[in-house]
């Protein structure tokens, strides 16, 4: 066991016993007063006795109080299982009951040795103010020779000044009796200038008396002569200012008669310029609609265009489902007329002429026998005008709508009968492809329509 004083406690190694005794002296203000912490710190003051003894079988109970360099003593852990485990050994018994007896004199030792560290710091700060003192008055005993050192200066150069004073008051003194004999002097020298200038003041009165009395008379003369002088001169000179004012108003006359010219042109001007400003902006107004206008026609005209795209293509699509079309027709109508004619010479009846009318229908052949009505007939001119080039002669029997009699030799045959409903039954067909909406509205398309 340690004893108080011993180098182990105020050793600056970092061992146990010093961590511990820092710790206590951290809190010896409430060890005093609180027995569990004396209990708690006379354990880990144990705990590093048994280290040093090396021993390594040590209570587990008292891992919480163990004084490691790295961690804190743990105040409020429970102590009374670790106390229990000490009492089972005498040799760690004594060690706890000897540390536990020694906690408030270690305090007090600490106690001491802060009071005498506190001691050396009051010596301390004292003596570095007696110094500061010194020093001050060091300080103000220098200040105090600069001082004197200034007012001797100051009082010598003051004597000199009074000095300085008194010769200057005795040069006064002397300056003042040669001021009142200069003014004396400068009196007397006055008096007589103004005698003389009173004198020559007279004398200059007399001179100008006389000279003016004789300008007066020279003046007298000179004014009776005036007159008469002035009227020889003024004549021609007034006759001369008449003639100028007389020219000086008629020039005056062309003036003004100029002026209201200009006035009246300046008028006409500003009426014309109005005019104009206004026929401006008629005219402006004018090409702005003008440009709308075209503006208006160009988009027309683009839409147009494109209209006559799309109509063009549709055009030589439909040109070229007729053309497909008016082929296979033309293909079943001879067919149909080889069938018909073949039919006839094998059953060689004269009573009967089909081919006849079908080949009326397929060549255009004129034919008496046909009463064809005038709405049939101008179908038949439109149809032939304009599907020549398209289709050839089977589109012709297509559009006449069958419009026409039965010719004299044919006496209802069954065949002829059912080619002339297949041909009807095409052409409805054809008719309600040219009136379906899906189509392209051509301005030929309403003539099939309507017929």
């Amino acid at each position: 066991m340690w004893v108080l004083g011993s180098p182990h406690l105020r050793s600056s190694k970092p061992d146990c016993f010093r961590h511990a005794a820092r710790q206590i002296e951290t809190r010896c203000g409430d060890l005093e007063l609180d027995e569990d912490g004396r209990v708690r710190a006379a354990i880990s003051m144990t705990l590093c006795e048994l280290k040093t003894a090396r021993y390594t079988s040590l209570p587990l109970e008292c891992q919480a109080f163990s004084a490691d360099i790295t961690t804190a003593l743990q105040y409020d852990a429970p102590y009374a299982s670790c106390v229990e485990a000490i009492s089972r050994s005498a040799q760690f018994w004594a060690s706890y009951s000897g540390y536990l007896r020694e906690i408030p004199q270690l305090c007090f030792a600490f106690q001491r040795g802060n009071a005498i560290d506190e001691a050396h710091d009051i010596y301390r700060n004292a003596t570095l103010e007696h110094i500061a003192f010194l020093q001050l008055l060091s300080d103000r005993d220098e200040n105090s020779e600069t001082q004197r050192s200034q007012w001797a200066a100051l009082v010598a150069e003051t004597k000199n000044t009074l000095v300085e004073l008194r010769e200057s008051s005795i040069a006064e003194d002397a300056s003042a009796a040669l001021a009142a004999s200069l003014h004396d002097m400068l009196h007397e020298m006055l008096s007589k200038i103004n005698d003389e200038i009173a004198h020559r003041q007279r004398r200059k009165e007399d001179d100008v008396a006389l000279a003016f009395s004789h300008y007066i008379d020279s003046l007298s003369t000179a004014a009776a002569e005036i007159p008469l002088t002035l009227s020889l001169r003024l004549i021609p000179v007034l006759d001369e200012l008449d003639g100028k004012l007389h020219q000086m108003v008629t020039r005056a006359d062309q003036m003004n008669a100029n002026w209201l010219a200009m006035q009246n042109s300046a008028i006409l001007a500003e009426q014309t310029i109005r005019e104009f400003s206004e026929a401006a902006t008629g005219a402006s107004a004018q090409l702005n609609k003008s440009a709308q206008q075209a503006r208006s026609a160009h988009i027309a005209q683009v839409a147009a265009s494109r209209a006559t795209l799309r109509l063009a293509g549709k055009i030589e699509q439909m040109t070229a489902a007729t053309h497909e079309g008016l082929s296979r027709i033309n293909d079943s109508a001879a067919a149909l007329q080889e069938r018909l004619t073949f039919h006839h010479l094998d059953s060689g009846s004269t009573g009967w002429n089909l081919p006849w009318p079908l080949t009326l229908m397929l060549t255009q052949r004129p034919c008496d026998d046909f009463v064809i009505d005038r709405r049939s007939r101008a179908a038949h001119q439109d149809a032939t005008a304009t599907t020549t080039t398209a289709g050839g002669t089977a589109g012709l029997g297509l559009r006449f709508r069958f419009g026409f009699g039965y010719p004299t030799g044919l006496y209802g045959h069954p065949l002829a009968i059912l080619a002339l409903l297949c041909l009807r039954l095409v052409w409805f067909l054809a008719l309600g492809l040219l009136r379906s909406p899906t189509l392209v509205r051509l301005p030929w398309l309403p003539f099939f329509a309507n017929n």
